[in-house]
């Protein structure tokens, strides 16, 4: 399993769709401006098969500091989310088994 960077996509639409690099880049960061201009806007970007962006508030709350142990104090705040779509969940539960990647030693 591999991170995948802009690069790869920029790279691998152009490859698929024969438009010139530089012209994909473009639209991906345009793109990408424009849901994270949205979001701080507080609009909810709905993407059908593949998911949602939106905000979601968090009450403020007591927290801890663990190097210190003090009590904190957290203000609400905004804070981002994404939730696939229900098609591509199926997809990676279909694909992928509970062991996948892991070296079971024998006993």
């Amino acid at each position: 399993m591999a991170n995948l960077n802009k690069k790869y996509f920029v790279d691998e639409i152009a490859r698929e769709t024969g438009f010139v690099r530089n012209d994909v880049r473009r639209v991906l960061d345009e793109f990408l401006y424009m849901v994270g201009e949205n979001m701080v806007d507080g609009n909810t970007i709905e993407l059908r098969g593949f998911g949602t962006f939106s905000c979601k508030p968090r009450k403020a709350r007591p927290a801890r500091n663990p190097r210190t142990g003090d009590t904190v104090h957290l203000e609400a705040r905004m804070v981002p989310t994404f939730k696939f779509s229900d098609e591509i969940k199926d997809r990676i539960l279909s694909e992928s088994s509970p062991t996948e990647g892991l070296h079971v030693v024998p006993r």
